[in-house]
This record gives C-alpha cells, structure tokens and sequence, in this order.
C-alpha cells in the first residue's frame, strides 16, 4: 500500500506541474517542439504495445483512447491552420471539453470496474468496438457544429454536453461519481494497477480544464503513457520479485543477488520447526499465517541482512560483507524474536453473538477461551561464501548446517 500511495502521489505531482506548465511548451522553438510532438507520439505508441504484451487489455483500451483523442487532436489543429471555414468556424474549446469531461470518466470507470479479458475474444472485440466508437465520437462533436450546413456553433450541443449548463447535482455528480468509484476501487484492491485508472480520470479532467484543451490534451496523453508505463512495471516487477503471500522478496529476487556478489557473504537457510504437523493440526490458513510473522521477523534481521522467501517453509538471509561471525549475533536475535513472540490463534469455539434479551443471564457466566497463544521456532543454517565458489555450494553448505540445528534439537543457529 506504502508504495500504491507513492507512486499516486509522485504521478500527482507531474500531472499538476504539467497542467501549470502547459502553456510554456508552445513556446519552444519550432525544431525543439517538433521533436518533443514526435517523442509524444512514440511514447503512447510505446506504452500502448507495453500494455498489450503485458495482457493489461483495461489499461490498453483506455491508453488508446488517449491515443486517439490526441490524433484526432491533431488533425483538427492541421485544418484549423489549413481550411478557413474550419478556422472561422470552429470552437473546439467547449466541444472537446465537453467530450472529455463526460465521455472520458464513464469509459475510465466501465473499464476499471470490468474483468480482464483476452484481446481476441469476444469481449476484447466488443471492448475494442466500443472504444472506436467512443474515439469517433469527438469527431461528431466537433465536425456537425462547425462544418453544419446550417451553421450552429458550439452553443447548441454545448447547452445539452457541457457541466456548467447542467442542474447543479448533475454537474457535480459527472466528476465525483468516478472519482469516488476510482478512489474506492484503489483502497478496496489494494492493487497498484488501479491507481492508474483514478490517474487516468485525473488527467482527462486536467486537459479539460485547460485554456486549450485540444493542443493540451497531447501533452496529458503522454503523460498518462508514462504514468501507465511505470504502474504496469511496477506491478510486474511485483509478480516477478515480491513473494505474495509473505510480502518480502522471492526466489527469483534471492537469485539475481547471489549472481552479482563478487566478495565475501553469508548465507543463512532458515526453516520454521514442526511446520507440517502444525499445518496438518491447525489448517493451511493458519499456516500461511505463521509464514507471514516468521517473514516479518525475518526481514527486520539487522546487520544489513536481507531476508527471501525460498519457498514452502524455508527462507534465506543473505549478509553482504559480513562473515558468518559478523552474521552470527543477528541471527540469533531474530531466532529469539520468533520464539517470544506469541502466535494468537482463535478458537473455533469462540461464543455467537449473544441476543440483548440473554444479556442478564449470560453476564455472570464465564466466558470460554476465544484464543490460544502458541509459540514457532526457527531454525538456522549458516554458511560463508566467497563470490568465487558458484552460490549453489554456498546453499548447500547452509542446508547441511541446517540440517544439523533440526538434529540439535531445533531453534538454534548453525554452526
């Protein structure tokens, strides 16, 4: 959650030093600008094909959303430099504002609140028509006003789409509605990847809100690309590296460290004791409850040890620098954290609710237990490697001085 609000808040920021800085782009000299206009482009075209091998088909539809407004965008800042009756007639402020502030925040939510589903199923073309139509849609709204035959402007379609000349409740509702859906979806999942659906919707809103929506809109296009790029990076990395159930750093993430320490370290083999019979006693729940406290503990190890889960019950600590020495009196801290802190486990027992009416009778009886304090010990392995010796031996090393601690009795530190 710590690093959902941090990234929310980082992207926060660009999006704001974005929207009071908009305006200083157009005055960039024409070469640097034309190149800056380009590397946008290829920065939506960038994420747009991140998110498709990513599977991120939500995330996709409303990335080429932003991709389409924004050539569309285009095209109408190229017959507005081009074509007179386009330039004398068109207002595209309150059109696209229009278009932006009601269109964009229904099609954010539908997505956000919608299952993933394949690119080519028939969901993924149904979401794929839709989100076509929804992007042709500001063609109508700005071609029919100002290339009409009967020569109605903005004014008329505006009075229908536009918030400021809605009932207030309505007006209101268009942009809290979402937002308050958006928001609730990022606390109820708990998921980095719905922090860019409320993103999204903020950079739709910031565009809208602008002097010159049109030309703007470009720029928060490109920075909800890169916002969606470093979310869904972010995210994967998650996958690859962060053990979900435990929280702390996988395999894979202890892997690609040992393969890139080129000095002396140590290595400890950690593994919960009896952890079988009492995941056979207590049920697979409770178990991965105990997983969760042991690796908490784990990774408050000092010394500058870092903890991973291995897999099952066992975790390793690796000390950079540190010989098994230097090691030993951190590992016997946390050993002996693990062992006085209690587990409270509760009881299947534990009384229903107790109707008002019984209240008189029931004050004097005695309450059953409704908890069981137990204890988990770990044991420890330790092993000293060299940087030259392939980390596979160094495990090894560490699994037989394991081995030897769940000979000695269990809960103790080896050798």
């Amino acid at each position: 959650m710590k690093r959902l609000i941090a990234l929310i808040a980082i992207s926060v920021a660009l999006l704001g030093f974005m929207y009071l800085y908009s305006n200083e782009v157009w005055l960039l000299p024409p070469e640097v600008f034309n190149l800056v206009h380009g590397m946008m482009f290829l920065i939506m075209i960038g994420t747009l094909t991140l998110l498709y091998f990513f599977h991120q088909s939500r995330l996709f539809y409303i990335m080429l959303l932003f991709l389409g407004t924004a050539m569309n965008a285009e095209f109408f800042d190229y017959l507005r430099h081009t074509d007179a009756l386009f330039k004398a007639r068109a207002d595209g402020g309150n059109f696209t504002d229009a278009y932006i502030m009601l269109v964009f925040p229904i099609f954010i939510v539908m997505m956000a609140l919608a299952k993933e589903r394949s690119f080519f199923g028939f969901g993924g073309w149904m979401r794929l028509g839709v989100t076509l139509i929804v992007i042709l849609l500001l063609d109508l709204f700005v071609f029919v006003p100002v290339l009409s035959p009967f020569g109605f402007g903005c004014e008329a379609c505006g009075f229908v789409l536009l918030p400021q000349y809605l009932p207030l409740w309505v007006s209101t509702s268009i942009i809290f509605v979402p937002l308050i859906v958006l928001l609730g979806a990022v606390v109820v999942r708990n998921s980095t990847i719905e922090g860019v659906y409320f993103l999204a919707f903020l950079a739709a809103h910031l565009a809208a809100l602008s002097t010159r929506t049109l030309d703007v809109f470009i720029l928060f296009a490109t920075a909800y690309a890169i916002i969606a790029a470093i979310f869904i990076l972010t995210h994967s990395y998650t996958i690859a590296f962060i053990d979900e159930l435990t929280g702390i750093k996988g395999r894979r993430a202890m892997q690609i460290m040992l393969a890139t320490l080129h000095e002396g370290y140590t290595l400890v083999m950690c593994d919960i004791d009896h952890f079988k019979t009492f995941n056979d006693t207590h049920g697979h729940d409770v178990g991965d409850e105990v997983l969760k406290l042991v690796a908490t503990e784990l990774n408050r190890v000092g010394g500058g040890g870092r903890a991973f889960r291995w897999g099952g019950e066992e975790f390793v600590i690796i000390f950079n620098g540190a010989t098994s020495k230097e090691a030993k009196p951190y590992v016997e801290a946390v050993r002996k954290a693990i062992e006085v802190r209690p587990f409270l486990l509760r009881s299947p027992q534990r009384p229903k609710a107790i109707d008002p009416e019984e209240l008189p009778q029931k004050r004097h009886a005695k309450p059953p237990v409704q908890t069981q304090k137990l204890h988990v010990t770990v044991s420890f392995g330790m092993a000293q490697g060299d940087g030259k010796v392939p980390y596979e031996e160094v495990m090894k090393a560490a699994d037989t001085a394991l081995y030897a601690a769940k000979k000695a009795g269990r809960n103790c530190v080896r050798p």
